[in-house]
């Protein structure tokens, strides 16, 4: 079993289900409609538990009734370990709401919430117990300099650190990054990064070796169905990884669970290849099962 520090955003989240996503001043009917409490990162960390790994959560949420649902939800329906949550008083917890169309395809909508007030004092607070985990699992919203901090101590403390790509793709220092183990962003970020179109699998090598100009460690850009390329620390040929196909239903939490079954595997065997197929494989499932919460919770994660 391995112990992972997940960097937490944590939402009161609402997905709703639509024959196709409604434009501006246009109206759609919701034909069903799921509450959970939710994010990229929980995703994650819920898959990493039903893995069999020991997951802790750091992060914020608000004095309010969300925030006192996400705190029992988190630590009695999850399984996950909270003693890195805090709780703000005069602040809500973050909200979250998702459209998904017939296609599989959603809209995202985020109000921060509680999230957005990490701060130094709580990296230098977190960075006291990171010796005592074998990885550290960062999809957040953390301010870049809190980001790159992070990464600083993780790499004192000799802790790999995994990061999926955060929003503030454009403004990234990939060479302040330069002591992550892993990143790992999608086609879309991978797109904003760098300033350019990935329309194809040559596209994504070519991106991978542009990140590689700023970036030593290990490079994974997922590519959705069309599967994802890899550039491993220290090589210099770009890997291709192709995606089984798959009538999606719902891809909404795909990548999530991709990036958890992948750190889960690696750190089982310490192989890249193996634990991007079986990634691969567990993810593919997840795009035939509608809805975050229904997926995750009946997701067979053995292969």
């Amino acid at each position: 079993m391995s112990k992972i520090l997940v960097i937490a955003d944590i939402y009161a989240e609402t997905q709703y289900f639509v024959d196709s996503i409604p434009l501006e001043n246009q109206v759609a009917i919701a034909l069903q409609v799921t509450n959970t409490i939710g994010s990229k990162t929980l995703n994650a960390s819920r898959v990493l538990a039903k893995l069999g790994n020991d997951v802790f959560l750091f992060g914020k949420i608000g004095s309010d009734q969300n925030g006192s649902i996400a705190l029992e939800t988190i630590k009695d329906k999850y399984n996950l370990n909270p003693d890195f949550i805090y709780n703000v008083k005069n602040s809500s917890t973050g909200q979250l709401v998702v459209i998904t169309n017939n296609n599989g395809k959603s809209s995202i909508t985020i109000q921060f919430g509680a999230n957005k007030l990490v701060n130094e004092e709580d990296i230098d607070h977190i960075s006291k117990y990171l010796s005592g985990f074998d990885m550290v699992y960062s999809a957040t919203n953390l301010t870049l300099p809190l980001l790159y901090k992070l990464v600083d101590k993780c790499n004192n403390f000799k802790v790999p650190i995994f990061i999926d790509v955060p929003n503030q793709q454009k403004e990234i220092d990939l060479k302040k990054l330069n002591n992550t183990t892993f990143i790992a962003p999608n086609r879309q970020e991978a797109e904003l990064l760098l300033g350019i179109e990935i329309q194809s699998v040559e596209d994504a090598k070519s991106a991978c070796i542009q990140i590689r100009e700023n970036f030593i460690g290990n490079i994974i850009i997922t590519l959705d169905e069309d599967g994802c390329v890899v550039l491993e620390k220290e090589k210099l040929e770009v890997d291709y990884y192709a995606a089984s196909k798959q009538t999606t239903v719902d891809s909404t939490g795909a990548g999530d669970i991709f990036r958890a079954v992948f750190v889960s595997e690696y750190l089982n065997t310490s192989n890249i290849s193996r634990s991007i197929q079986k990634a691969q494989l567990i993810a593919s499932k997840s795009v035939k099962i509608k809805g975050v919460e229904n997926t995750i919770n009946n997701l067979d994660v053995k292969l």
